[in-house]
């Protein structure tokens, strides 16, 4: 009876051992659920007028002085300055120059979470806004730092959001690898088009906004959605459809 009680001990520390671990799980992935892919959930955030005719160019020379970043929101008021017709590949070379001139760090050392493109129904040369959202893994690897970047170039203006931290989920998160992608964003829209989304627009006189997103942690899939939104409110009919990004 001694002897059982003495083996009684250990096993009860080791059971309180492993309640203690998996409870500590389970707060990992309840606090890993507060994403940050909202602009209003970042502690810092800060913008920049840009002249969306020129700013192309001048990133492509390596000018980082085309940046003026103010604490806060951009104006509710901002006129419109020009249509833009831009690819996915225009998005990211202006991702890349923000991220360099907001925190002087390589985009290449984060992790790509999620993408969003946005465009009339009636100009699909190309998109007229996108954003796009990063992770990285902190030093005590059970948090990361998440930064997101706006991108408004027909109301002449960048956005970027940082500074936030949340807890990692156990097994990490489904992001996007641009290596292993063949299908862009424009490309993915010229299938939609093909599978329906066409008819779509012309059965609505392309009095619509069309809206991709790549974001495979919430999905579950490593695909383009690819959104239509009717304009008339009482009568919205909104079609989608999923493009596999390979």
């Amino acid at each position: 009876m001694f002897l059982l009680k003495l083996l009684l001990v250990p096993i009860g520390l080791f059971g309180i051992y492993i309640t203690i671990i998996f409870v500590d799980i389970a707060q990992d992935e309840r606090d890993a659920n507060a994403v940050p892919m909202s602009f209003g959930s970042f502690k810092i955030i800060k913008n920049s007028m840009i002249d969306p005719e020129t700013i192309l160019s001048s990133i492509n020379h390596g000018d980082q002085t085309v940046f003026n970043f103010e604490t806060g929101f951009p104006p509710n008021d901002l006129p419109f300055v020009t249509s833009v017709e831009w690819r996915q590949e225009d998005f990211l070379k202006l991702a890349t120059s923000i991220f360099h001139a907001a925190w002087n760090e390589s985009i290449n050392d984060w992790t790509l979470y999620r993408m969003d493109f946005y465009t009339r129904c009636d100009d699909l040369l190309g998109f007229s806004e996108g954003e796009a959202y990063f992770l990285q893994e902190t030093s005590d690897r059970k948090k990361y730092s998440g930064r997101g970047i706006e991108m408004e170039p027909e109301y002449g203006y960048v956005m970027w959001g940082g500074d936030t931290y949340r807890r990692r989920p156990l097994f990490g998160w489904k992001v996007i690898n641009l290596n292993e992608m063949t299908i862009t964003a424009e490309e993915a829209l010229r299938r939609a088009e093909a599978r329906g989304g066409l008819e779509f627009r012309q059965s609505i006189e392309n009095e619509c906004d069309i809206d991709l997103q790549l974001w495979p942690e919430v999905y579950g899939r490593y695909a383009w959605r690819v959104h239509y939104w009717d304009d008339n409110i009482y009568t919205n009919r909104p079609l989608e459809f999923w493009i596999p990004t390979k």
